[in-house]
């Protein structure tokens, strides 16, 4: 959906995570979508729709380690899932980024 607008891939995030899009009404807190499941867990989603802005790297590296994993998934008990953990030198480990693809995130999460 790449020409869509910033509010259709907020809607279409939301649906396919089982979610509702927050109304830009400033009562957002940084959330586009708020999910909840059936056992009070709460996701809050930040959606970024720009030409720009998202590093190649990052998603080079997701897509690489996301193939690993799907690779495996004929061989591992479970299915595995890809994730590149973003550690910054000097930061604490705990506030690195973990990014994903959002197909494998809707596979574990979604509707």
């Amino acid at each position: 959906m790449p020409s869509s607008t910033w509010k259709a891939v907020e809607l279409a995030v939301a649906k396919k995570l089982g979610g509702q899009r927050i109304p830009v009404t400033g009562e957002r807190a940084a959330a586009d979508v708020i999910v909840d499941d059936a056992l009070g867990a709460v996701l809050f989603v930040q959606v970024k729709h720009r030409k720009r802005g998202i590093a190649r790297d990052v998603k080079r590296v997701t897509h690489d380690i996301s193939t690993k994993a799907l690779e495996a998934r004929g061989v591992a008990a479970l299915a595995p899932t890809g994730i590149a953990v973003w550690h910054t030198p000097g930061d604490n480990l705990g506030d690195s980024i973990v990014t994903m693809r959002f197909a494998d995130f809707v596979d574990l999460w979604g509707a």
